[in-house]
C-alpha cells in the first residue's frame, strides 16, 4: 500500500518569518526499527515521508488520533520521529489520545526509567500531567510544538466529546477496552466522522460494521502481515478515484452538531489555516497576554496593542492575584471548566517559572470552613470522584494553621494546584517572545474589514493603523466600544484591594480564602479584599471599601488582622480596577458573529426551539473575543487562549465541546431568542 504525503503544499519552500525563503535541511532518518511494537503504526501511516515533505514555513497543524493512549509509549515514539523533522517547518503536531483514566504517579515514574525514550519530553509531560478528572485536557509542549490532548473517560462517551479531522489514526483495539466489537454503531460513526480525504489509519482488530463505514466513504482497508507480532494489522487510506461522500476541507468542517447550527459557520474562511501568518491581539492583560503567547508559540507573528502606556493596566496589574477555584459539589459545566482550567493554568505557569522568578508561587490555597454549611460542602466535595487527592484535600484546624504559618480558627480545604500569582510580571513574561511585538498607547477607535485582501484594519485615536488576517479582542469592558462586539452582554465589576504591612513575625506561607482573600505580595506585604461592586466603573479609592476589606481579613485570620490594624489606614495602599463579566459568569471565548444576521436567520426559535434550520451562523471572518473572565481571569485565561488557537487553526478542541458551547459568544443571542426576548428587526 502506498501512502502519500498529507499536505498539498509539501513541495513548497520554507518561508522564514522575515519573508525570505530558505531550503529545508536534510534530516537524518530516525531508527524506526528500534521502536518495537509501535513501529507499524508510524511506518504504515507513512509519517516519516509525510513529515519529511512538510516544507511550509507558515503555521499549520498535523493531527494524530490515538484510540488507546495506554502507557504513553506510542506517543513517545511518535514524538521522537516528529522532533527529527520539526525544525524544517512551522507545523504543530496535535496528538489526541483517549484513555479510561490518567496515568498514575508510578506509571509516570516508570516512563522516566525508559532509557531509549526522549527524557526531555517525558519530564515535560510528567510536570504538566493532569489529575484524574473526567474530560479533555491539554498539555502544551512549546519546545517541540506538540499539543497533547488527553481525553479521560469511557471511550463510548469520549468519542462524542471532541470533533475534529484527523490526518491519521492509531487504532489499537486489541489492547484496549472495549474492543471495536464492543463499540456501539453510534460510536463507530463518531470515529469515522473524523476521516477526510487525506486521513490514513493503521488498525489492530476491526469488525464488519467498521469496514462497511470505511468503504461507504471511499476508504480501503488492507490486511498487512506484521512480522513483529502475531496480531492482524490492517491499514488504509482514501481511494484516489472514489468519491468522498460528505467531503470536507478542514476549514469547512462543522465543529458543532446539526442541532446547534448557529454555532457553525455559514461560509468557510477565505484563507486556509496553513496560510495564516499574523494576528493582532487587543489588550495586554491576562487574557490578551496568554492569547498572544499561545498564537506565537504556534508560529504566528503577533502584534499586541493596548491603550495604556504600560502592560496589564487594569485588574491584571494588581500586586498579587490568586489562582483559585471554588468548585460545586456537582460536576456541572462551570465546575468542570473551573477545575480543568485551574490545573491547566497551574501547569502552564509552573513551566514558565524556569524563565523568570516571582511569577507564580504554587503555595496552595486554603479555603476556610467557618460554618456548618461550609463543612457540609467540604464533605461532599472531597467525596467527588472527579476530584483526585492531589487536587483538593481536607485539613484540620491544626494542619491548616501549620501550613499557613499563622493561627487559624477553622479547618480548611487545601487546593494544591493553586497559589499566588504576580499578574503584571506574568503578563510581561508572556509577551516576551520573538514573535510578539507590543505597541502601547494604541487605543483602537475603529475596526474594519477590507473586501480586497480579507485583512482587518485597526485605526487608533491618533490615526495610526495596523492590519492582520486575525484579530482577537481581549479588551475587557472596552470590547463594547467596537461595533462588531457592542452587542455582547458584558457587565463591569469594580474591585478594590488593600495592601498593608503586617506583623513581620507572622509570615503567611499560603493564600487564605473565604469571605475575601489574603496573600503576600512580592515585597512581603499583605494584599487583601476585594470589594465586588457590580455595574460600577468608578476607579476612585473608597474608604468604606477599605474598611470592608479589613473586616474580611478579620474573618480570615484574627492574627493577621491584628498585625495589619497596628498600622493606621492612612499608611495602607489601595488599588481599584474594573473587570468585565457576563450574566452567567462564564467568559466569552470564540468567534464573533454578525449579531443582526444571527437574530434574523434564527428568529423562528422564538416560536419553536426545536425548529430545524437549513441556515448556519454568520460570522466575521478572522475575528475572535476572549473576554468576560471577571475575577477568574488567572484561572480561565490560559485554557481560553488555547481555545482561541483551536478555532483559528481548526484544531481539536482543548476541552470538551460541551464546555466550548457554554463559552461561545453567540450563546446569549440564542438564549434570548428562545426566551422570546428579541424582536425581529
Amino acid at each position: 500500500m502506498k501512502l502519500v504525503p498529507n499536505r498539498k503544499d509539501t513541495k513548497s519552500s520554507t518561508t522564514t518569518s522575515s519573508g525570505g525563503a530558505s531550503s529545508a535541511p536534510t534530516a537524518a532518518k530516525p531508527p524506526l526499527l528500534q521502536l518495537g511494537d509501535e513501529e507499524p503504526f508510524l511506518r504504515l501511516n507513512g509519517l516519516e515521508t509525510r513529515w519529511q515533505e512538510i516544507n511550509s514555513g507558515k503555521p499549520g497543524i498535523f493531527v494524530i488520533a490515538d484510540l488507546n493512549f495506554g502507557k504513553g509509549i506510542r506517543f513517545l515514539d511518535t514524538s521522537l520521529l516528529w522532533k527529527v523533522y520539526s525544525s524544517q517547518h512551522n507545523t504543530t503536531l496535535h496528538y489526541v489520545a483517549y484513555a479510561s483514566s490518567a496515568l498514575t504517579r508510578e506509571q509516570l515514574r516508570t516512563l522516566g526509567e525508559l532509557a531509549d525514550k526522549d527524557q526531555e519530553i517525558i519530564k515535560d509531560i510528567s510536570n504538566s500531567y493532569p489529575p484524574n478528572q473526567m474530560g479533555t485536557h491539554r498539555i502544551w509542549l512549546p519546545t517541540h510544538r506538540i499539543a497533547l490532548t488527553l481525553i479521560f473517560g469511557d471511550i463510548k462517551d469520549s468519542l462524542n466529546t471532541n470533533h475534529f479531522l484527523a490526518d491519521c489514526w492509531f487504532l489499537n483495539f486489541v489492547d484496549s477496552s472495549p474492543t471495536l466489537s464492543d463499540l456501539p454503531n453510534a460510536s463507530v460513526k463518531s470515529l469515522i466522522s473524523t476521516f477526510y480525504e487525506q486521513t490514513t489509519f493503521v488498525c489492530k482488530g476491526h469488525n464488519h460494521y467498521f469496514n462497511e463505514q470505511l468503504q461507504s466513504i471511499g476508504f480501503d482497508n488492507n490486511t498487512i502481515k506484521n512480522e513483529q507480532c502475531s496480531e492482524t494489522i490492517s491499514a488504509g487510506q482514501h481511494k484516489a478515484n472514489s468519491p468522498f461522500h460528505g467531503s470536507l476541507l478542514r476549514s469547512r468542517y462543522p465543529r458543532f452538531p446539526a442541532n446547534r447550527p448557529w454555532f457553525n459557520r455559514s461560509s468557510p474562511p477565505r484563507f486556509n489555516p496553513e496560510e495564516l501568518n499574523q494576528a493582532i491581539v487587543i489588550g495586554t492583560g491576562m487574557a490578551g497576554a496568554w492569547t498572544a503567547r499561545t498564537l506565537a508559540e504556534r508560529g504566528m507573528n503577533v502584534v499586541v496593542v493596548d491603550k495604556a502606556d504600560e502592560v496589564a493596566p487594569a485588574a491584571s496589574g494588581n500586586p498579587v492575584g490568586v489562582l483559585y477555584v471554588k468548585p460545586g459539589t456537582e460536576y456541572t459545566k462551570p465546575t468542570k471548566l473551573a477545575m480543568i482550567a485551574c490545573t491547566n493554568a497551574n501547569a502552564r505557569m509552573m513551566a514558565l517559572k524556569g524563565n523568570v522568578e516571582k511569577i507564580y508561587d504554587n503555595c496552595g490555597v486554603l479555603q476556610l470552613l467557618n460554618t456548618d454549611a461550609d463543612l457540609q460542602y467540604a464533605k461532599k466535595l472531597v467525596k467527588q470522584s472527579n476530584f483526585a487527592g492531589d487536587v483538593v484535600k481536607f485539613l484540620t484546624k491544626e494542619e491548616a494553621s501549620t501550613l499557613a504559618n499563622t493561627p487559624l480558627d477553622a479547618p480548611a480545604l487545601l487546593f494544591l494546584k493553586c497559589g499566588r500569582v504576580f499578574p503584571r510580571q506574568l503578563c510581561t513574561e508572556l509577551l516576551r517572545h520573538p514573535k510578539i511585538e507590543v505597541q502601547l498607547g494604541f487605543e483602537v477607535q475603529n475596526l474594519a474589514k477590507s473586501s480586497e485582501n480579507n485583512f482587518w484594519y485597526l485605526q487608533s485615536t491618533d490615526k495610526s493603523s495596523l492590519s492582520a488576517q486575525i484579530v482577537v479582542i481581549a479588551a475587557a469592558i472596552d470590547t463594547l466600544k467596537l461595533n462588531q462586539t457592542s452587542h455582547l452582554p458584558l457587565k463591569p465589576i469594580r474591585g478594590q484591594v488593600t495592601i498593608s504591612e503586617g506583623d513581620p513575625t507572622n509570615s503567611l506561607n499560603t493564600v487564605l480564602c473565604g469571605d475575601g482573600y489574603v496573600a503576600k505580595t512580592s515585597d512581603q506585604k499583605l494584599c487583601f479584599g476585594a470589594s465586588f461592586v457590580l455595574g460600577e466603573t468608578n476607579t476612585d479609592i473608597n474608604e468604606t471599601e477599605t474598611l470592608d476589606n479589613i473586616g474580611k481579613l478579620r474573618h480570615l485570620s484574627a492574627s493577621l488582622h491584628k498585625g495589619v490594624t497596628s498600622h493606621p489606614t492612612t499608611e495602607m495602599a489601595n488599588r481599584v480596577s474594573v473587570r468585565a463579566t457576563t450574566p452567567d459568569y462564564m467568559p466569552l471565548v470564540g468567534p464573533v458573529a454578525d449579531d443582526e444576521k444571527i437574530r434574523q436567520d434564527f428568529f423562528h426559535l422564538t416560536k419553536d426551539s426545536n425548529y430545524r434550520f437549513s441556515s448556519l451562523g454568520s460570522y466575521y471572518d478572522g475575528l475572535y473575543v476572549n473576554v468576560g473572565h471577571g475575577s477568574k481571569g488567572l484561572t480561565t485565561s490560559p485554557i481560553s487562549a488555547e481555545i482561541i488557537s483551536d478555532y483559528i487553526f481548526n484544531a481539536p478542541f482543548s476541552i470538551d465541546r460541551s464546555i466550548i458551547e457554554a463559552l461561545h459568544p453567540t450563546r446569549f443571542t440564542i438564549r434570548a431568542l428562545i426566551k422570546n426576548r428579541i424582536k425581529k428587526e
